[in-house]
């Protein structure tokens, strides 16, 4: 079988674009075995600023504590997790795209087994997502299924819905003692296999041990393989979320600027007008008047227009809004050193949107009780942001 054959079921980075535009509002979610990244960095870099893809990890780093992980930044992408064996072999690096509702949980990670565990949250759903590298020359299958499965039962407190992708370096698809104890595995867990597609491919050899399981296989879709060439045999695995975030629209909001207004000139310059009818057609003395008037005014206190969210919440106000954005930036800070300092700066701000957050419902709330709600449509309608979460 030539290289052409080999290769035909995978997909080129342009084939994938395409399938990205028709599948825009779902998350698509990746797994690459690289065999080293430190000089790979920078094609990883443009591939992925081409691909869009919500959450991927890389697999077989071959980093240690001597590798800063801002060596490794990919714009528009975070790096939420990151667990390294030693510059030799083994290793994982997660990549979170910026918006992308994920956290790493530590405690669902068997230190015995290169792993990063997280929960992603899909519209409203969470799901615990593993990402695993199992070396082909770790013997100890028992071991490895044993404490992967005390963790997936654990983690079920937190979700029934799971995601495993990894390099298993196991033939799903083959016969032998440790594909049965895959088998066994994924029938403990109701596991099925997305990956239908060779991942590994050699001169000699192809087969499928880059696998994606999970226990909710309907809820995926458009599962595929990237030809990359960054890895020296695997693919990129990949899938498609079948429940999609619609993003609402921004919103244009036209407001006037008061800032430099005085009462006292505006008056003025009012009363030194001529508002002296002198048509006989109504409709041209209203257009005076409304043109004269509106003259004065946008002098006094021009129009301005702002965007907003389109989901923005009728309580937000700019302290709240500057404070969140602080929020979002202090954790972010702690999320890539998770120093003692930054800790406590990013509690302190977070307990201070708390803080805000409150008054500004509180005086929406007083304001609404003010005017009156008439109508039930209304009533619900603000009930419902009792609710609400920013």
């Amino acid at each position: 079988m030539n290289d052409n054959e080999k290769l035909a079921d995978r997909l080129d980075i342009k084939s994938f674009q395409k399938l990205r535009t028709e599948y825009l509002n779902n998350p698509v979610i990746g797994y690459l075995n690289i065999n080293s990244l430190r000089n790979k960095i920078i094609d990883l870099k443009e591939i992925m600023s081409n691909l869009s893809v919500n959450y991927f990890v890389i697999a077989e780093t071959k980093l240690d504590e001597t590798f800063p992980s801002r060596q490794f930044q990919i714009k528009d992408y975070e790096i939420r997790g990151r667990r390294d064996r030693n510059r030799f072999g083994g290793g994982l690096i997660e990549f979170v795209r910026k918006g992308f509702i994920s956290k790493r949980i530590l405690e669902y990670e068997p230190k015995e087994i290169e792993c990063i565990c997280s929960e992603l949250t899909i519209s409203k759903q969470k799901w615990i997502c593993y990402s695993i590298y199992r070396p082909p020359e770790n013997s100890n299958v028992n071991l490895f299924f044993e404490k992967l499965s005390n963790s997936l039962v654990k983690a079920k407190k937190s979700s029934e819905n799971f995601i495993i992708m990894g390099d298993f370096n196991i033939g799903i698809y083959t016969s032998g003692s440790e594909q049965d104890k895959l088998a066994d595995f994924c029938n403990l867990f109701n596991l099925q296999n997305l990956v239908k597609s060779k991942t590994c491919i050699s001169k000699t050899h192809q087969s499928k041990i880059d696998l994606i399981l999970t226990n909710k296989y309907n809820c995926f879709q458009k599962t595929k393989v990237i030809n990359t060439g960054l890895s020296d045999y695997h693919g990129f695995i990949f899938t498609f979320f079948r429940r999609n975030y619609i993003r609402l629209k921004p919103k244009t909001v036209h407001y006037r600027n008061y800032k430099c207004f005085d009462d006292s000139k505006f008056k003025e310059e009012l009363s030194g007008i001529d508002f002296e009818l002198k048509s006989d057609d109504p409709n041209e003395n209203y257009d005076f008047i409304i043109n004269t008037f509106s003259k004065v005014v946008n002098k006094h206190a021009p129009l301005k227009k702002k965007t907003i969210r389109g989901n923005q919440a009728p309580f937000m106000n700019k302290e709240f809004r500057k404070a969140i954005y602080t929020r979002s930036r202090l954790r972010n800070k702690y999320c890539r050193n998770a120093s003692k300092e930054n800790e406590i700066l990013y509690k302190r701000q977070r307990n201070k949107c708390v803080s805000l957050r409150r008054k500004s419902m509180k005086n929406y709330f007083r304001k609404i009780g003010q005017q009156g709600i008439v109508t039930n449509k209304n009533f619900w309608n603000t009930v419902s942001l009792l609710g609400e979460k920013v």
